[in-house]
């Protein structure tokens, strides 16, 4: 077997026989240089020593992004967030299962109030969901129908048209695209509907004996925002306003009879009466 070197290609010929042995290649390792280390630290890496897989990104926070409130989708949801507000003892006084804090979560989706929002702003009364008088300013102005309102009480002092003691607070607004709503409530008003001085039935003072002055400018917001922005509350009505109404005196029909005690029945004689 011969082998020719050309310098492009190596040509081996097969056929050729030849008795020089084939030397063995030589794999001696040189000498090593006693100023080497015996290990060498290897090459780095481009990016590094060790190569890893590519981290995903970090999730960035931006000052003053807007929040956003969780608002649930299906009624499900709404149920889910009820029972976490029951277990957690966050629900309002008046609100005492999940069935109540349920609905409020539902009334509260229907006027654009989220959740946790609605349970601070939303009241049951008389069996009815009703807004206080903040929740139902904030309701109002997030429509964007709202361009302009003004708020004033005058406290009477017998020389500006109103006798001394007299106060009347008046709301104005005005909604877009619509005409302007003034609404007042004075003393007066509150004497006819016997709310003026009003204390509860076991004598403690009302928001009518503390805050008269407050009072009075929740009755004329509430009868504003109602009849300009009946589409936006949905009906739904003052919590100042349905606290102060008193509900009928329900008739309770007498106890069903003990157990054993004597029933007549046609077929039976009773003892005769005056009515006979």
């Amino acid at each position: 077997m011969t082998a020719t070197d050309t310098g492009e290609t190596l040509n081996i010929d097969l056929d050729t026989d030849t008795s020089e042995p084939v030397k063995p290649v030589s794999r001696k390792t040189p000498e090593r240089d006693p100023s080497y280390p015996a290990n060498p630290a290897p090459e780095p890496k481009p990016g590094g020593w060790f190569t890893s897989p590519p981290k995903a990104p970090l999730a960035t926070i931006r000052a003053g992004a807007e929040i956003a409130p969780i608002i649930p989708s299906t009624f499900e949801d709404a149920q889910r967030i009820a029972r976490m507000v029951v277990e957690a003892g966050l629900q309002p006084k008046g609100l005492d299962t999940q069935a109540q804090v349920t609905l409020v979560i539902m009334a509260g989706l229907e006027v654009g109030l989220p959740p946790i929002q609605a349970l601070q702003s939303i009241a049951l009364i008389n069996g009815k969901p009703c807004l206080y008088g903040d929740g139902m300013l904030a309701v109002v102005r997030r429509s964007g129908l709202l361009e302009h309102i003004s708020e004033t009480l005058k406290e009477g002092d017998g020389v500006n048209g109103l006798p001394e003691g007299e106060m009347v607070a008046t709301c104005r607004l005005k909604r877009k695209y619509g005409g302007q709503t003034v609404r007042t409530f004075s003393v007066a008003d509150a004497k006819v509907a016997n709310l003026w001085g009003r204390r509860g039935r076991s004598g403690e003072p009302t928001p009518w004996v503390t805050h008269p002055k407050r009072m009075l400018m929740f009755r004329a917001r509430g009868f504003a925002l109602r009849d300009a922005f009946t589409d936006v509350l949905k009906g739904m009505g003052s919590a100042e306003e349905q606290l102060d109404i008193v509900p009928d005196k329900m008739i309770v029909p007498p106890p069903p009879p003990e157990p054993g005690s004597v029933i007549w029945t046609e077929h039976e004689e009773r003892p005769a009466t005056a009515e006979d």
